[in-house]
This record gives structure tokens, C-alpha cells and sequence, in this order.
């Protein structure tokens, strides 16, 4: 007997993520507006975003995006393409961050490996550093 729930982890239709991002009072944000056209793709039925910034990670600009059950990393190609990868926040150990200047960075450690993404907005790392860490709580 299969306990696969298909409907669990389908994509949703882009009305459902434009409303949660609303709610969000979400700004468009600079060098990701492609990825969060694309967010729908991702985001499971039943699941929340709780919040998003951008950064930069395996040398490219990412949309990062916090839900209630992940951490989910979205790469949109040029031309084409999409990579992404994802924390399920149960696995979440630790959430660092470092402001310096002009912008932050942070580290998130998982299962035993970091994940740093650099070159935040200064604004956004402090606060998101701390959706990820009350999230992870609440998943464990």
C-alpha cells in the first residue's frame, strides 16, 4: 500500500502564491522577479510562505523563500533552465548571520553541512535570520 499523498506536493496555481505574497505586502524584489514568477512551480498545496529575500549562492542570485515546512532556493536561467534546492526546516541546526557595511550574509547549517548565501540586503538578514530559526522551531 502506497501512503504517497499526491496532492500533498503539487504545485499550486500562481493565484495562490500572488495572494500569500500579498498578504506578505511583498515588494518585487531586484534581480529574483523571475524566480518568484516561477515560485508557483515549487510551493506545495497547503504550504505557507512566511517570507523571502534574495542572495547569492553557488555564484548566482537566488531567490530564497521561507515557508512553514522548507527553505527553498529558486535559480531561474536567462534563457531557460530552473535549478533549485531546498532545507526542509526540521533538519535545521543552525542560523547565522554578519551585517557588514552595505550587506549581510548568512549561514544556515543542516544536517551537517552550511549553506552560506552572501551579498543580502542589509535590512532583510536580521529578519530573516530569525523567520528561519522560530520556523525550525516550530517544525522540530
Amino acid at each position: 500500500m502506497n501512503n504517497f499523498n499526491k496532492e500533498a506536493v503539487m504545485a499550486v496555481e500562481k493565484e495562490y502564491v500572488e495572494e500569500q505574497l500579498a498578504k506578505l505586502n511583498s515588494k518585487k524584489r531586484l534581480g529574483v522577479g523571475k524566480e518568484l514568477k516561477h515560485l508557483h512551480e515549487v510551493i506545495n498545496k497547503g504550504e505557507n510562505i512566511l517570507g523571502h529575500t534574495r542572495g547569492f549562492y553557488n555564484g548566482n542570485t537566488w531567490l530564497i523563500c521561507i515557508t512553514d515546512r522548507r527553505i527553498i532556493f529558486l535559480d531561474k536561467g536567462m534563457i531557460y533552465g530552473m535549478k533549485q534546492a531546498e532545507i526542509p526546516l526540521k533538519n535545521v541546526s543552525t542560523v547565522v548571520y554578519e551585517t557588514g557595511m552595505l550587506g549581510g550574509n548568512l549561514t544556515i547549517t543542516a544536517g551537517g553541512s552550511d549553506k552560506k548565501i552572501g551579498k543580502m540586503r542589509k535590512q532583510d538578514v536580521k529578519d530573516i535570520c530569525n523567520l528561519i530559526s522560530e520556523a525550525a522551531e516550530k517544525a522540530s
